[in-house]
């Protein structure tokens, strides 16, 4: 059994980001956030710093936040970084945990809707919601929502 160190689940996204670091700015892709932090996914290595990042949280409009490097890995396809909030505002705070509580339902019920053989257009529209519009395959969806339930479960909630 697993026991996560992690003190908040965390929601899969796929929101474009531009990252800044003194004058230097880089892009990046959020592809998971939580309470606590995120992880950047990128193409180039990102600096070990305070790193100031602007994306679209989906359905919650454009954030910008302050977080700093937690930690580096190369990932499958891309080079990832965990950054934990600096000075996040309590509206910012609110919205990410609102985005997060409804992606741990929105998986809940794609993957019950895929249990029951839902029509296709039932959980096409949650998948979209999920961010996973671009799955056609039952299978890879469940694989996606296998993976994404683990990471909304993990935390000491």
């Amino acid at each position: 059994m697993h026991v996560s160190k992690r003190k908040s689940p965390r929601a899969p996204i796929a929101a474009k980001a531009q990252v800044a670091c003194g004058l230097e700015r880089y892009e990046a892709t959020v592809s998971q956030i939580s309470e606590g932090g995120f992880r950047l996914d990128s193409d180039k290595d990102l600096p070990k710093a305070r790193l100031v990042v602007s994306f679209e949280l989906p359905g919650h409009g454009p954030q910008r936040v302050l977080g700093e490097v937690c930690w580096q890995r190369q990932l499958p396809r891309a080079k990832g970084t965990g950054c934990m909030f600096r000075e996040l505002p309590p509206a910012t705070q609110a919205t990410i945990t609102n985005y997060v509580k409804r992606m741990k339902q929105a998986c809940t019920e794609l993957q019950f809707a895929l249990a029951m053989n839902k029509p296709r257009a039932v959980w096409n529209s949650l998948a979209r919601e999920v961010g996973v519009g671009h799955l056609m395959d039952r299978q890879d969806i469940k694989i996606f929502l296998g993976h994404a339930m683990e990471q909304l479960q993990s935390g000491g909630r």
